[in-house]
C-alpha cells in the first residue's frame, strides 16, 4: 500500500501503522459480483492481482463498462459510501481470480477525519473514476462503434505493451455495450483493410495509426 499511495508521505507513523494493521487480503473469484450502492461499502481496495470491472446494467439486460481496474490500480468506488454523495450505483464483476488488499470502512473511517491529504486524495480519486466512469457514457452515446472499437483496440495494446489483445468478440463487446455480432462485423472490415489479423481468442493489431483513421 505503501508504494502505491501518493499521499502515504503525508500519514503519521500511527496512523501506517494503523492502515497497515488493519488492511486485510481479498479474494474474489472469476465472476463475483459486488454491488457499489450507498449502503454497501468494501473499503478502499489495492487490485493485487486480476482485473476488476464497474459496470451498469440497462433495463433490456445490455451492460455499459465503465472503468476497468488491473493490478497496482487502487479502487475507492467500492468505498464510495464514505464520500456521501459521490458514488455510483453499479456493479463490480470480477474479469478473473483478483486478488486486493482492502482497507476496512472503519479504519478508512477514521483515517479520513484524522487526515486531510488522505481525504482530499480520496475525494480526488473518485472524481477521477467519475470522468472516466462519464466518458464511456459519452462513448456508447455520441461516438461511432468503429473509432470506439478502434480506440479500444489501441488503448489495450498501449496499456499491456504488446501488439496482440487476448479477447474474444464477445468480451470485446461486454467492455463497449454492444453485441457480440456487431464486433465480428466490424472486425471483418478492419482485418479486410489489413488492419487486424484474428485470432482464435485474441486479435492482433497491424496497423495503429490505420486504426486510429479509419473511416467507416
Amino acid at each position: 500500500m505503501e508504494k502505491t499511495l501518493p499521499v502515504w508521505g503525508d500519514i503519521s507513523k500511527n496512523e501506517r501503522e494503523l492502515l497497515l494493521k488493519n488492511a486485510i487480503d481479498r479474494h474474489f473469484s472469476m465472476g463475483t459480483v459486488m454491488e457499489t450502492g450507498e449502503d454497501r461499502c468494501l473499503g478502499l481496495m489495492l487490485i493485487l492481482r486480476g482485473e476488476l470491472r464497474l459496470y451498469m446494467m440497462s433495463e433490456e439486460g445490455r451492460e455499459v463498462t465503465l472503468l476497468r481496474l488491473h493490478s497496482g490500480d487502487l479502487s475507492v468506488i467500492s468505498a464510495a459510501c464514505v464520500l456521501k454523495r459521490l458514488y455510483m450505483d453499479a456493479l463490480i464483476v470480477a474479469e478473473a481470480d483478483t486478488e486486493v488488499k482492502m482497507v476496512p470502512l472503519p479504519t478508512l473511517n477514521r483515517l479520513m477525519e484524522e487526515n486531510i491529504h488522505l481525504r482530499c486524495y480520496l475525494y480526488e480519486l473518485m472524481m477521477q473514476h467519475l470522468s472516466e466512469a462519464l466518458g464511456a457514457v459519452e462513448q456508447v452515446v455520441f461516438q461511432p462503434f468503429c473509432r470506439r472499437l478502434s480506440g479500444f483496440l489501441i488503448a489495450e495494446c498501449q496499456r499491456t505493451g504488446a501488439d496482440t489483445v487476448y479477447l474474444t468478440h464477445e468480451q470485446i463487446a461486454k467492455y463497449l455495450g454492444s453485441a457480440r455480432e456487431v464486433v465480428a462485423r466490424m472486425m471483418k472490415r478492419f482485418a479486410a483493410a489489413g488492419l487486424v489479423e484474428m485470432r482464435r481468442g485474441s486479435v492482433r493489431v497491424l496497423d495503429a495509426d490505420g486504426l486510429l483513421h479509419f473511416e467507416k
